[in-house]
């Protein structure tokens, strides 16, 4: 036998066990793991597409809620975990925020994962007690330059965090940090008055944004949010140029064979076009946001690069 028909004899084999692999994948149940506690947009996002892809394959995926430090414990389990498809994440903005403050991370947000497909992109809201006497950003400010506030945020090195650092260089405003464990517990320290202000995430400030308990002084998003068409951009409330995306990914390890990488996106991209789950999702606070893994690849390189920039013009350095 000769040496290239050696050598393209087991070229056919690989591509015969690729897609072997590909239709046969998954053959037993996923882990999920949500970079959060319950309750917050990665979970909740977890589970709406959990439920889907169980549907679609008749496998059970597993929701592992792995809250803390900004996202970096659930990030650090799944770099470590094994690159066969069986367990992946759904990501949020702390992927590409939390390594301007973390000095020793043990993972890459960009080379230590498979980027399979951004899913959703949720605004975040400015939020204020409905007891707070400011019914705007400006008056919000006015009233900050008066006494002493706090801003809460589910952690150091979170967006919210860098983002509201950069808010008080740009309007001149001393707040004191108060870093939380997520979303929910963001919104109760509002309801009790240990924290006056939050970029909230839409999905868990909403119930008590309709409840009448919250207030809404605007939205971090370049337009208007369809849902919420009365309530102001940042740069409408005179902060312009100030624009902040809780973006929402798939991800998985970084050695993820492709032809398990192409058959979760199909399904990603399949379900997130569907126009019932776009309204769902819009319902939920949230717009869909398919792509194909090179442009989620793209889309988070840019992200770290964008916030590492940010904690440099804060003057926040890892720690």
């Amino acid at each position: 036998m000769t040496r290239s028909l050696i050598i393209g004899t087991m070229m056919l084999l690989l591509f015969d066990t690729s897609i072997a692999l590909s239709e046969s994948y998954p053959v037993k149940p996923i882990r999920m793991i949500a970079p959060s506690e319950a309750g917050s947009s990665p979970d909740v996002f977890a589970r709406f597409l959990g439920e889907k892809l169980t549907n679609a394959w008749g496998e059970r995926i597993v929701i592992d809620n792995r809250a803390g430090a900004a996202g970096v414990i659930g990030y650090e389990i799944l770099s470590r975990a094994p690159g066969d498809g069986y367990t992946i994440a759904m990501a949020a903005v702390t992927l590409s925020t939390t390594p301007n403050v973390v000095k020793k991370l043990s993972y890459d947000p960009v080379n230590s994962f498979t980027q399979i497909s951004t899913f959703a992109s949720v605004p975040y809201v400015v939020v204020v007690s409905a007891q707070l006497p400011a019914k705007s950003v400006k008056e919000f400010f006015a009233l900050a330059k008066k006494r002493s506030l706090n801003y809460g945020t589910p952690g150091t090195g979170s967006s919210q965090h860098l983002a509201t650092e950069l808010l008080k260089l740009t309007i001149g405003v001393p707040m004191t940090h108060i870093p939380y464990r997520g979303g929910p517990a963001m919104v109760n320290a509002i309801l009790t008055g240990e924290a006056h202000i939050i970029f909230g995430g839409l999905m868990p400030s909403l119930p008590m944004i309709k409840a009448g308990k919250l207030r809404v002084l605007a939205v971090t998003t370049a337009r208007r949010f369809p849902t919420m068409p009365n309530v102001p951009t940042m740069a409408e409330s005179g902060v312009p140029g100030f624009e902040l995306d809780n973006w929402h990914a798939v991800i998985a390890p970084a050695s993820v064979p492709k032809s398990v990488l192409r058959r979760l996106n199909a399904e990603i991209v399949k379900t997130l076009g569907l126009p019932e789950i776009k309204e769902r999702l819009l319902g939920m606070g949230a717009k869909a946001n398919p792509s194909t893994p090179e442009e989620a690849h793209r889309y988070i390189s840019a992200e770290v690069a964008k916030w590492k920039k940010a904690a440099k013009a804060a003057g926040i350095e890892p720690q």
